[in-house]
């Protein structure tokens, strides 16, 4: 026995980053006497004797028991219990353990969408939870998918669901079109899937019930990135790699379709359109498919002492479409704080910034521009589908450099749609 007692001193890292965990509870077993880490991780405490055990206990992390014997210096370094971060998940009126729910919840971890290459959120969802259907509208980049959750729940009403980042409801599309019926950029699309930490899928009245009747089809909870007491810690990821379109049909080439032209003009009494056999032939898919890159490049800090804890992310991405003339890109900012006024009360700012800028083709259209009867016509101006049917024996370009125009049907130059119609839009979004 120890008249005084003896000082034990020492530091407590996370097993996962060696990053020194502030606020890990330090108590002699079997007593109420302990300490608290300061913001470096480190502590005092005064041990009567040396058969004393000291436990350590931190939220999120395994308890761990050390005997004190004759060491002054004690240092310990804890793992993450991931079972009990696993079992917590977030509803619309706070978090539960998971053996406590009763409502229909899906959720999606961190990890599951780190491994898509998507570009937004809702694009995320897609095969990750039982119940919710994600249907591509066109494929294009930085185009809405459409979201249903158990199925369409009105005929003449709204079906999507209502996204909800960091307790922050938002629209996930931009209403209205343009002139030639395109349908405008996806508005989730500037929120950067990278700084997502989860997803929750909430399919039930009993889940969502918070939100009313906005969450008649459905919520989706996206809980972001937060800071974690420590050390500041720097992090960067980037992926790069490329799409392309293998597989074209396989059409008429420019003597065949001459011939065949020819053949039909005859059943109608008109005199051939083509006099010559023609001695080239143009291969329109392979004029305005190419082989598009992709690109994300992701940087963050976070860190944080017992009071406060920040996150701060910066992201840009970048996709080239397979089509000629269209593409997508983003640039994004976040910044997550959080303050412990006291035991009970927790204050934080949040805020998103992303700029996007949309450059599409056209997807909707008529052959003949001056005819507004048949808005959905397959032969154009629609891009690929004009590709599908324009003329191979007519050049892209003629000798003084204009587009080559096909003078035996309507159909539009596909590299010319693809090429001279603007149709970019720039979006600017803030949320917090």
């Amino acid at each position: 026995m120890l008249a005084q007692g003896r000082e034990i001193s020492g530091t407590v890292t996370s097993a996962e980053n060696g990053d020194p965990l502030p606020g890990v509870n330090v108590i002699i077993k079997g007593t109420t006497q302990g300490t608290v880490t300061n913001s470096a991780g480190a502590y005092n405490l005064q041990v009567p004797r040396s058969e004393a055990i000291l436990v350590f206990s931190f939220v999120g992390f395994l308890n761990q028991e050390i005997p004190v014997g004759d060491q002054t210096t004690i240092n310990a370094v804890m793992n993450a219990d991931i079972q009990t971060l696993g079992d917590l998940v977030v509803i619309g009126y706070g978090e539960q353990e998971r053996r406590d729910v009763t409502s229909a919840i899906s959720t999606i971890p961190e990890e599951e969408i780190k491994r898509q290459p998507v570009i937004s959120l809702d694009q995320a969802l897609q095969g990750q939870a039982a119940g919710v259907q994600i249907t591509n509208n066109t494929g294009a980049p930085g185009s809405g998918v459409q979201v249903r959750i158990r199925g369409t729940s009105s005929i003449f009403g709204g079906n999507e669901p209502l996204y909800v980042v960091d307790g922050v409801p938002i629209t996930n599309t931009l209403t209205g079109s343009d002139a030639g019926g395109n349908d405008l950029v996806n508005g989730l699309a500037g929120i950067n899937p990278s700084d997502i930490e989860s997803i929750e899928v909430l399919k039930d009245a009993a889940a969502a019930a918070i939100y009313g009747a906005r969450a008649a089809n459905g919520v989706v909870l996206i809980t972001t990135r937060r800071g974690k007491a420590g050390q500041g810690r720097l992090t960067v990821d980037a992926y790069t790699g490329f799409q392309s379109f293998n597989n074209f049909y396989d059409l008429l080439d420019a003597p065949a379709f001459a011939e065949l032209v020819n053949e039909g003009r005859t059943y109608i009494n008109e005199p051939p359109a083509f006099t010559e056999t023609p001695t080239f032939t143009t291969n329109w898919q392979e004029e305005i498919f190419q082989r598009a890159p992709i690109s994300s490049f992701n940087i963050g800090y976070s860190g944080g002492s017992e009071k406060v804890r920040y996150a701060f992310t910066a992201g840009y991405f970048d996709q080239e479409g397979v089509v000629i003339g269209s593409g997508f890109d983003r640039l994004s900012f976040r910044s997550n704080v959080d303050f412990d006024l006291s035991d009970k009360f927790t204050a934080g700012v949040n805020l998103t910034l992303s700029s996007a800028d949309n450059n599409r083709i056209r997807n909707n259209g008529n052959a003949n521009p001056q005819d507004n009867s048949n808005q959905n016509n397959i032969y154009g101006p629609n891009v690929v589908s004009s590709a599908l049917v324009a003329n191979p024996a007519i050049p892209i370009f003629n000798p003084d450099g204009s587009f080559g125009v096909d003078s035996l049907s309507l159909t539009s130059n596909p590299l010319a749609l693809a090429t001279e119609t603007d149709l970019a839009s720039n979006t600017f979004r803030m949320i917090g």
